[in-house]
């Protein structure tokens, strides 16, 4: 059985390597991106499970990236991260579909037992 793919957007090298280690304790594959375009880019080539998305990224914002996916009829589940915590924001992404939205620095074990919830994973 192959292993869900968790796609992480984030221009941060450091949130991303601390995601994508944090993600090693799950039965995943994880492949990262520094920016929204180089993720449109490949969403053909892979096929993700799981978006997990900065919302202050360079060019596309977290939330125009998941409003791309909209207009591509994608279905993908997508978490935005927001350092910033803009209520307009998380009302934007609620109405883009969203199936979460968590404010950075947030706590390990919980973002892990979303992707958990959200992919239907057992883990340790």
């Amino acid at each position: 059985m192959e292993k869900p793919i968790i796609c992480i957007v984030d221009n941060d090298a450091a949130t991303r390597e601390g995601l994508r280690a944090m993600l090693h304790t799950l039965d995943v594959e994880v492949v990262v991106f520094a920016n929204a375009e180089e993720f449109l880019d490949t969403i053909g080539t892979n096929d993700p499970a799981l978006l997990i998305a900065d919302i202050n990224l360079p060019g596309l914002s977290g939330v125009e990236l998941l409003e791309h996916l909209n207009i591509r009829q994608s279905a993908l589940p997508t978490i935005l991260l927001d350092s910033v915590g803009d209520v307009h924001i998380a009302v934007r992404a609620m109405q883009a579909g969203v199936i979460d939205y968590i404010e950075k620095p947030f706590v390990d074990r919980l973002l892990i037992k979303r992707i958990n919830d959200v992919l239907n994973l057992e883990h340790d």
